[in-house]
């Protein structure tokens, strides 16, 4: 249904901006796609209580156990299976604990399946699909093995991106895979891919927040793999729609077979893509991004293969915390270096050379935060290194900083987009790292960083399309996915965690100028 255009906004002023905001709210980031009340048609799902009995079936239960869903529904699971499937169940079922997820054979009515479980709520959910032959399983097990002994060989994220996307086509057959990394604002780039020779590329290219909306990624970090077969299958909904106790529709959040958006079917079909399987990396509890796997034509990985495949990405997940952490542990050591010899430095200075001790000490100045310039006003003392900007615009700056009150480092990666005057600064100041160094207010040590040109470029202009329909307004997936480039400025290297650390360590440097002080009075 199109959104209708918000009764608060007057018509005759409702922006292409307002519009946009408001179907993004409507049809995108809040679409339920936990509880869509419908699975996709290669498997059958049943919901079971605690006592085994049947509280929700799929409509396709006769096409695939040949029992039709008034057979089930009120029956015992136990009725299905044979004595030794009946144990092997209920020994299962005992072992489940939040969304963790179990797969096993199980022989149901008189027929051999590959069965998925997990909890959704108080009931557990059994994912019922046709036996896979038993030679693929023996065949990827092994590669299994070898995968997790690949990943510990790159010691750069560059090198194990590249590894695992030849690992994961490897192991999964699809025509593209791609290693997907989200930003801090929820963009993605491509790191790394491989895909069959005919295809474009698409490493290092850019995708918008919106393609992977906010609950989709929340689902990532419940759900850690989801495989559509085929974009064009026919929903197969669930009986009952709600659970009759409850009146609550059956959360799939964590279901293998749940059907998705139709926003991103349409999104896919957009691409020209048949089927997909998505892995989630979730390193320390953080989605890190994700394995993206497409194929041109229907293709469904069996349950076993996708098991393994959530085995080896999370040890691939793993393994990119441990790189990660490896390089920080690198470049904090490299940040503690020159830390040190200010923090001395500053110790030993007599109390009336604590400015021109710092100053003298200009490499470390620069490196405790990878600055290009530096400047420092204390007590009435000043002076500076690197390329930084002009006293007028420092005292400028220090005023500004005063009104904020700080307590703490202050980081901007764009003065300009705070102070529109400061874009003349770019050359020299287009970001700021600001430490006060006493409460009165005039006294800090600036750190600069230049403009930084980027080219960002975007499978696709970023953003949906909008369709303004006679009765509201409508979001809809882009059609276009041409490369689009976008050409950033007035920004510097963004500051990150390890230099604002380093900040927060260098603020024992009041502290130093508070003693110095005293031992003069």
């Amino acid at each position: 249904m199109p959104l209708p255009i918000d009764p608060r906004l007057p018509r005759d002023h409702t922006s292409l901006t307002d519009l946009t905001e408001l179907a993004t709210l409507a049809n995108c980031d809040r679409e339920p796609i936990h509880i869509p009340g419908a699975i996709q048609p290669h498997g059958a799902l049943l919901g079971i209580d605690a006592a085994g009995t049947i509280r929700f079936v799929s409509e396709n239960s006769e096409a695939l156990l040949g029992l039709p869903p008034r057979q089930l529904l009120g029956n015992s699971i136990t009725d299905l299976l044979v004595a030794e499937s009946a144990y092997e169940l209920a020994r299962r079922l005992g072992q489940l604990r939040g969304d963790l997820r179990l797969c096993l054979p199980l022989q149901l009515a008189g027929r051999r399946f590959d069965t998925a479980m997990h909890r959704s709520g108080a009931l557990t959910l059994l994912e019922i699909e046709p036996a896979a032959p038993r030679a693929r399983d023996e065949l990827d097990h092994e590669t299994l093995l070898q995968a997790l002994v690949r990943f510990q060989q790159p010691r750069t994220l560059a090198e194990l991106a590249a590894l695992a996307s030849e690992v994961f086509r490897e192991l999964t057959g699809y025509d593209r895979v791609m290693v997907y990394r989200f930003d801090p604002d929820d963009n993605g780039e491509v790191l790394a891919e491989q895909r069959r020779d005919d295809l474009e590329s698409f490493a290092g290219l850019h995708y918008p927040a919106t393609d992977i909306p906010a609950q989709a990624r929340a689902l990532y970090l419940r759900g850690r793999l989801r495989m559509i077969g085929d974009i064009e299958y026919t929903p197969v909904p669930l009986i009952p729609r709600a659970d009759p106790a409850g009146k609550r529709p059956l959360d799939l959040g964590v279901a293998w077979l749940r059907s998705v958006s139709p926003i991103h079917i349409e999104y896919l079909r957009n691409m020209g893509v048949r089927a997909t399987l998505v892995l989630s990396l979730v390193c320390n509890g953080r989605l890190w991004g994700l394995i993206s796997c497409h194929h041109y034509s229907p293709r469904l990985l069996p349950q076993k293969d996708r098991q393994r495949c959530e085995a080896i990405a999370q040890a691939l997940a793993n393994q990119i915390a441990a790189v990660e952490q490896g390089e920080a542990l690198r470049a904090r050591a490299e940040l503690q270096v020159a830390q040190r010899r200010l923090l001395d430095a500053a110790a030993a200075a007599p109390p009336d050379q604590l400015v021109q001790t710092l100053v003298a000490q200009g490499d470390s100045l620069l490196a405790a935060v990878r600055a290009t310039g530096a400047a420092i006003a204390l007590d009435g003392h000043g002076g500076h290194v690197g390329a930084v900007p002009g006293p007028d615009i420092l005292r400028r700056l220090a005023l500004w900083l005063d009104s904020m009150a700080l307590r703490g480092p202050y980081a901007c990666s764009s003065l300009a987009a705070e102070l529109p005057w400061a874009t003349e600064l770019r050359a020299v100041a287009a970001g700021l790292l600001a430490l006060p160094l006493t409460d009165a207010g005039g006294d800090y040590l600036l750190w600069f960083r230049p403009e930084v040109l980027e080219t960002v470029t975007w499978g696709g202009q970023p953003g949906k399309e909008l369709r303004v329909e006679p009765d509201g307004v409508r979001l809809s997936p882009r059609k276009s996915f041409e490369q689009w480039q976008q050409i950033v400025q007035l920004r510097c290297e963004p500051w990150g965690p390890l230099e604002i650390e380093s900040a927060v360590v260098l603020q024992r440097l009041a502290d130093i100028a508070a003693r110095k002080r005293l031992a003069c009075r």
